[in-house]
């Protein structure tokens, strides 16, 4: 087998569990409240927008020996979910709740009646990587049934989350967890990130001191990207509207909780996706790790709106010290502060990225 070849999937890849063993059906099948008046598509919006939010997925919701599981028994609580989505929907739900999609899936978000062009321009994107050449629907999601709401929806490629909320995170891993998590903040075994990043910015203010000094926010967020790698839950490749007018697809990394990290346009070729692969993939040897993250999907990217250094939820994330931000006066300014405080171990890792 290659380095990036796909291995073979599980058997039960594209099967389906009893209706309500999703998590997302248990808790909308539960949570419905079938005398209200409510409009049931503004009740079903709502109840999985507050499903997007939870900071855990509780057992209950997943695990089916579990005592507050509840089994969906009756017409009326199937019917919601009947009434949701289809099978087809429902088994790349559970591939990707299941943690079989290792691989960046590509989202169609864009369709247009009788476009022929538009279809050949998405078949030449998918023959671009093999992943996507594999007998599983969850690798390219190409159907507008994932956008019930038609052309309307499709303008914000995200609505897809109130069909699939599945794709915006967390995956179950293990099963004997206790919980399922959305992390808000760099996991407990992605700590030497953080160290990677300060070093990454004490190097480049000592080398751009004036870049430094006219824009500090724009240097902490470029700087910023191993912060953002460890938080990140999938990469998505998403062809939207813009793509299909400019010829240039959109990579987004979406964090735990469905929110984009970052993103930016790219031209999607052999050579882009096995570099997002090379990226995502970890390596082959379980002792090492990618500290060398690649300029045009990181450090050059667009940054999303709840990852801006001025957001004042994201002091926790970064961190930031009255030492990371004095300004570089000398040589010694470098050895101060956060590279001191690097272990060996993780200096040894980084690869610094001079900025531009």
């Amino acid at each position: 087998m290659g380095l990036f070849n796909v291995p073979a999937p599980p058997a039960d890849v594209n099967k389906t569990p009893a209706l309500g063993a999703l998590p997302a059906e248990q808790w909308l099948a539960c949570s419905w409240d079938l005398d209200s008046t409510e409009n049931p598509a503004d009740q079903r919006a709502r109840l999985i927008s507050k499903f997007l939010s939870l900071p855990d997925i509780p057992r209950h919701l997943w695990d089916p020996a579990n005592s507050r599981f509840r089994p969906v028994a009756t017409q009326a609580r199937k019917n919601v979910l009947l009434q949701w989505r289809s099978e087809e929907v429902r088994g790349v739900a559970n591939a990707l709740w299941t943690a079989h999609n290792r691989f960046p899936p590509m989202l169609r978000s864009y369709y247009e009646a009788n476009n022929a062009d538009h279809d050949l321009l998405m078949q030449h994107w998918i023959s671009m990587g093999h992943w996507f050449n594999v007998d599983n629907d969850w690798v390219v999601i190409n159907d507008p049934q994932y956008y019930p709401g038609g052309i309307n929806q499709m303008a914000d490629w995200k609505n897809v989350y109130m069909t699939l909320p599945e794709l915006a995170g967390p995956e179950l891993i293990r099963s004997d967890n206790i919980n399922v998590t959305r992390w808000l903040n760099v996991p407990p075994w992605a700590t030497f990130r953080r160290d990677l990043f300060k070093v990454q910015l004490a190097v480049n203010k000592f080398l751009k001191p004036k870049l430094w000094h006219e824009d500090k926010i724009h240097m902490i967020e470029a700087c910023a990207s191993h912060i953002h790698r460890a938080v990140c839950y999938l990469p998505l490749i998403v062809v939207d509207q813009q793509a299909f007018e400019t010829g240039y697809p959109l990579l987004v990394y979406l964090d735990h909780w469905g929110d984009v990290i970052r993103q930016t346009r790219f031209d999607l070729t052999e050579q882009t996706l096995l570099e997002i692969l090379e990226d995502w993939l970890p390596p082959s040897n379980a002792t090492e790790v990618h500290t060398d993250l690649k300029p045009w999907m990181w450090h050059d990217s667009e940054i999303g709106p709840n990852y801006k250094i001025e957001d004042p939820n994201n002091l926790t994330l970064y961190e930031l010290t009255e030492v990371d931000l004095e300004d570089p006066e000398d040589e010694d300014n470098v050895s101060k502060g956060t590279v001191t405080e690097l272990n060996e171990d993780n200096a040894s890792k980084c690869t610094v990225t001079e900025l531009n």
